[in-house]
């Protein structure tokens, strides 16, 4: 007749993943004893990972203590059942890129450790100052949306795209440049300049910024152009 724990730990988002300031990382721990006989009073010990911050209130179920490290107490590890334990953090950032490791321990008698999640912190790649749509009439009085953006600095940026929407969700977004709009390197002044806005439509554009390798850090927006409103006006009759 003995015990065995098993311990295990998945993560949401996946294991891998790109991760960068402001990102939520929720883990859950497994724990399943594969003896024959209860397992009684087995710790479960983790602790926040550098370049994070615990999310209060995300503990499930909630600590005996915490949150650094946070510890579980299982009072019954049953033969063949699952116990999971799960919290989310806020990725805080590391100096420079690097990445953001977990583990936890379960037991004391032996401890036994789970996988290493590991993930990927990208720090964040420009400082945005403004986005704007501005509408307007092109050389030729057509009407167009101007989308200016202003960066203060740049980190290993390739370039842009902008993406419209008639409406709020970022999902119902498409590309509306063509291709990349080529970073400066340093921060500046950038614009694109949509000739298929319709007045009679309202647009909400996002700036999208890419990495020299081909990774999208992130999306900013919307900026909002509004339709054109069109009035009827009417001239005395005069005899």
């Amino acid at each position: 007749m003995f015990w065995l724990l098993r311990a295990s730990k998945d993560s949401e988002p996946t294991i891998g993943s790109y991760v960068a300031s402001g990102d939520r990382i929720t883990y859950t721990i497994w724990v399943t004893n594969v003896g024959n006989i209860p397992a009684i009073n087995v710790p479960i010990t983790d602790s926040i990972p550098a370049g994070t911050s615990f999310v209060f209130g995300s503990d499930i179920p909630p600590v005996v203590s915490g949150p650094d490290p946070l510890v579980w107490t299982l009072p019954s590890a049953e033969p063949g059942v699952a116990y999971s334990f799960s919290f989310a953090v806020v990725v805080t950032g590391l100096t420079g890129s690097g990445s953001i490791v977990n583990v936890a321990y379960v037991g004391n008698s032996p401890v036994t450790p789970t996988n290493e999640i590991v993930h990927v912190f990208v720090p964040t790649a420009i400082s945005l100052v403004s986005l704007t749509a501005t509408r307007g009439l092109d050389l030729d009085g057509y009407p167009i949306v101007t989308v200016a953006w202003v960066i203060a600095s740049e980190s290993n940026t390739l370039g842009y795209r902008v993406l419209r929407s008639e409406t709020s969700n970022r999902l119902s977004a498409t590309v509306a440049s063509n291709g990349i709009i080529a970073a400066y390197g340093d921060g500046g002044t950038y614009a694109w300049v949509d000739a298929e806005a319709l007045t009679s439509r309202g647009y909400y554009y996002w700036l999208e910024e890419i990495e020299l390798d081909g990774q999208t850090v992130t999306d900013y927006g919307p900026a909002y152009a509004p339709l054109v409103q069109s009035y009827r006006s009417y001239l005395p009759a005069i005899r």
